[in-house]
């Protein structure tokens, strides 16, 4: 099996055109963690993940890997519909991953001002009415939940705010880019997206 936990809605789907649909698995990390020094690295919030066959459903392949990672002290849980979980997972990284970027500030703090948090659920708004028209049925509550459960949890520095203070390029067209382009398709307007999207390829530039 290859099995996919990184940011986006479409890794499985890139892996299953060279390898074959039957040998992937689709998954979603919950975790805020960095690289404290080379061969230590910091976890500093949450920590478990969800798997599941991109094909739907409950397969013994997936039970089986879930029990391997949870006797192996890694909580792990296996979802009927994985596809939800990764545009799920995609309502918090649209909200946080661009701003915090910015910004240069971890999550909670982005989430305890209004004015900031207002752009953060403005943002996940505009991927959960991206994902609806696409055939993926978020609730609206996704956008509240997330914020609440950021104010709740642990220091969050999202990947995109490490690479930047590291001089990466940044993920951008996996997130707010990404969110900006389904909805041009889709004729829906996602003008914070895209304004988050532009200014972190402006930061691209020279990166």
């Amino acid at each position: 099996m290859i099995l996919s936990l990184q940011n986006g809605v479409d890794n499985e789907q890139i892996i299953s055109s060279e390898f074959g649909r039957e040998k992937v698995m689709g998954g979603v990390a919950f975790i805020g963690s960095r690289v404290k020094e080379p061969g230590v690295i910091l976890h500093t919030a949450f920590g478990h993940i969800t798997i599941g066959d991109p094909g739907g459903g409950v397969s013994e392949r997936a039970l089986e890997l879930c029990q391997i990672f949870n006797g192996s002290g890694v909580k792990c849980h296996v979802s009927g519909d994985i596809k939800q979980d990764l545009w799920g997972k995609m309502v918090w990284n649209t909200g946080f991953n661009a701003i915090c970027a910015i910004l240069d500030c971890e999550a909670k703090a982005v989430a305890s001002y209004e004015g900031t948090r207002q752009i953060v659920r403005s943002a996940m708004s505009e991927w959960i009415e991206v994902a609806r028209s696409s055939g993926v049925d978020l609730a609206e509550s996704l956008a509240d939940k997330n914020i609440e459960i950021t104010l709740k949890g642990g220091e969050v520095i999202p990947s995109m705010l490490h690479d930047r203070r590291r001089g990466k390029k940044m993920e951008i067209e996996t997130f707010n880019g990404k969110a900006a382009k389904l909805g041009a398709k889709l004729g829906i307007d996602t003008p914070v997206n895209l304004t988050l999207a532009e200014i972190v390829r402006f930061f691209n530039r020279n990166l």
